[in-house]
């Protein structure tokens, strides 16, 4: 048979994962085996036959199968999964079939007083979520310091992206002189780890969770799960606009910058893979070095991680207070440098300050209500044709800005503008001119200089 070599046939016993009209791309989102055929009667996405598909999959990892509103009739008939779950809001009701992966498991190791390097070995022909899974990969530890944990897990055959050292340093570890705050302990097959306060005894951290794959690490999908109490206290994971503390049993957050003005619950401008759990008193926090996509959850009793590239570096703190956790990971990503300290007053910026006239009234009303203010910024509307370095030659004089500028000094106030990160394409333009000059811009993958439209 011509389908001998495949890991499923075309038979009266083949059991159709799609519908009729389904595309390939959804058919291999759902796992299932492509097979296109003349035949008018043929199933074309069919169930492999050596697979396992289950619809006992967590919300946290439910793939969506419908679209808002779907009701059970039209999901069914998509074969799809259909199960509501009321508690866990965010939570796919139609949603593909699974099929469980079995992760990795040891086959070898190496250690001494501050360093455990484990080889990892696929148990089985691995997940293919979005692609192969590596057969082997390599499972770093560092005792770092005394209250920092490093954890990282590689393809040891094949580099992956990861965040420059030159832009986020890696710290160095330090001596450690007495016994640290945690304990590490790994399970063999399959792998799983986890992380323990040493003063209490209690397990912080634990990839062993009921339900979830153990471990996921293709190149363009890796996920892994941590376990949680029943009603943890997290807070973190921005930049988001929601509560302080996060929805311990629905908290569904995408990390990926993006420019959204007056958001509420949804991801905008900063990235923070980072969060901080208070548990019996003690505080713990978590850092994944990683820049690429993400999608966090929290739902009851696990949280997960899944992320579309690069590695899994993770820096774990043990406190034992809030300010504890901030210190250890800003020690690690960095600290900012002490601003100025009229930088720490009353700012007033807004976009629609059309000239200096109008600018120079703000200010005064300011001072007649009696209102401090440090500084006033102005948005693009002092350029001269929306051109960085440039002052509109009637809105914004710059010989009467610069006597602008002379009073607020005297008063003992600042003045800043924007400056938007693009150079208009315009002959006799000195930035751009000179820019192209000098090769400054950044470039495509073919070497040209990117072009892109900047607001408004």
């Amino acid at each position: 048979s011509e389908f001998e070599d495949e890991t499923y046939s075309r038979s009266n016993s083949s059991v159709d994962c799609g519908y009729y009209g389904i595309t390939k791309e959804e058919c291999e989102a759902r796992f299932c085996y492509w097979k296109p055929s003349e035949d008018p009667g043929a199933k074309w996405c069919m169930f492999k036959k050596d697979k396992e598909y289950t619809c006992a999959v967590d919300p946290a990892t439910r793939i969506d199968c419908g679209y808002f509103g779907i009701q059970e009739k039209e999901c069914v008939e998509k074969n799809c999964c259909w199960n509501p779950r009321d508690d866990v809001v965010g939570a796919n009701y139609c949603y593909f079939r699974k099929v469980p992966c079995s992760g990795y498991k040891v086959v070898g190791s190496w250690k001494n007083d501050r360093r455990l390097i484990v080889d990892l070995k696929l148990i089985d022909d691995g997940c293919n979520n979005y692609g192969s899974d590596p057969k082997l990969l390599k499972f770093l530890v560092e005792y770092q310091t005394i209250d920092r944990l490093h954890v990282k897990i590689f393809d040891p055959e094949r580099s992956r992206y990861e965040i420059p050292e030159d832009i986020v340093p890696i710290p160095p570890s330090e001596q450690i002189d007495s016994d640290p705050l945690y304990l590490f302990s790994y399970k063999e097959n399959p792998f799983t780890f986890s992380v323990t306060r040493r003063s209490t005894g209690e397990q912080i951290i634990n990839t062993n969770v009921p339900g979830m794959d153990s471990l996921t690490f293709e190149e363009q999908y890796m996920e892994l799960s941590f376990q949680l109490p029943p009603d943890p206290y997290i807070y973190g994971l921005g930049e988001i606009v929601q509560t302080l503390r996060r929805n311990p049993r629905s908290t569904f957050q995408t990390l990926w910058s993006r420019d959204a003005a007056t958001p509420f619950a949804e991801n905008v401008y900063g990235v923070h893979p980072f969060y901080i759990e208070i548990r019996n008193g003690t505080a713990h926090g978590v850092f994944l070095r990683n820049s690429n996509g993400m999608d966090v959850s929290i739902t009851p009793l696990k949280l997960n991680w899944k992320v579309i590239g690069g590695v899994f570096d993770f820096y774990f703190f043990l406190g034992p207070t809030p300010e504890d956790v901030i210190a250890q990971y800003t020690k690690v990503v960095g600290r900012p440098a002490l601003p100025p300290y009229w930088a720490l007053g009353y700012h007033q910026s807004r976009w629609g300050y059309n000239n200096l006239t109008v600018l120079s009234n703000v200010v005064e009303n300011f001072r007649r209500n009696k209102i401090p203010l440090e500084t006033i910024w102005t948005d693009l509307d002092y350029m001269d044709g929306f051109k960085d370095f440039t002052w509109h030659p009637t809105n914004y004089p710059r010989n009467e800005v610069a006597k602008f500028t002379k009073k607020l000094h005297e008063n003992n106030q600042h003045y800043v503008v924007i400056v938007d990160p693009a150079i208009k394409i315009e002959a006799k333009y000195m930035a751009y001119e000179e820019g192209v000059k000098r090769g400054i811009f950044i470039k495509n993958t073919e070497g040209e200089d990117i072009v892109g439209k900047s607001w408004p």
